[in-house]
């Protein structure tokens, strides 16, 4: 842990309440100013301990709770994208994290988040659905965008001649890319 000085009384910060996570190195922290809050008095010791992670909980869980007056299913929201799996990319808030699943992403299929998205990408996102007791928020890329179907369906009609390239041969068919992403059999 770390040894701190409170207005001339000696405060001892355990590393388990530096933060939320465990810190290896606590080099970093020495000549620092921190905000901590007291969670005992030690009068033997004529020490206080005191808890930073508290204070930084309390903080993150103030910055959540702005986020979610914010967050309305159907709203557009911007985000950074944090981190990114094999079936979508998490996006933050401003300090909560929102799931933007791989069907989401494109009206177009892609094999995998990092082909259309990288972390840092700054997005703009729709909110599917919201979740404030679990937390979970729900995104949307691609109906931020016209849907090409629609989009298709509006400029063309049943009977119409149209022109592709091949795409695949299948044994019951083959499919020819169309215009706007669309794939037809």
């Amino acid at each position: 842990g770390l040894i701190a000085t409170v207005m001339g009384i000696n405060g001892f910060i355990p590393g388990s309440q530096l933060a939320s996570y465990f810190i290896k190195d606590l080099k970093p922290y020495i000549d620092q100013v921190l905000k901590c809050e007291i969670i005992g008095v030690d009068a033997r010791k004529r020490r206080l301990v005191l808890s930073r992670k508290s204070v930084l909980e309390a903080e993150q869980k103030e910055i959540e709770e702005k986020v979610w007056e914010n967050i309305e299913v159907g709203s557009m929201v911007t985000g950074t994208v944090a981190r990114i799996t094999d079936f979508g990319a998490f996006v933050n808030l401003g300090g909560v994290d929102g799931l933007l699943h791989i069907s989401d992403i494109s009206w177009n299929r892609i094999d995998h988040p990092k082909d259309v998205l990288n972390i840092g990408d700054e997005v703009t996102l729709k909110v599917l659905r919201a979740n404030r007791e679990r937390n979970r928020i729900s995104l949307g890329l691609k109906q931020c965008k016209p849907n090409p179907w629609t989009q298709f369906a509006e400029t063309h009609n049943k009977g119409d001649k149209v022109t592709g390239k091949i795409k695949s041969i299948t044994d019951f068919g083959i499919f020819i890319g169309l215009e706007g992403g669309i794939d037809g059999l």
